[in-house]
């Protein structure tokens, strides 16, 4: 198996995290679970609660 490292950690750390303070639940272009509410494009109205409730969010050793 090739163990060659495509991303840094510190990418990957930064990608899972908030990455503005208009919305919490968005990082780097794309959706970030878990946050206690979240907007939608284009959308000035807050939303209480996760936007996929059930997702799982699964790393594979690099």
């Amino acid at each position: 198996m090739d163990e060659t490292q495509i991303i840094s950690e510190a990418f990957l750390n930064e990608a899972t995290n908030t990455s503005q303070n208009i919305n919490e639940a968005y990082g780097y272009l794309w959706w970030l679970n878990g946050k206690s509410s979240y907007h939608l494009p284009q959308s000035q109205l807050e939303f209480n609660g996760t936007l996929i409730p059930n997702a799982l969010m699964i790393c594979m050793p690099l």
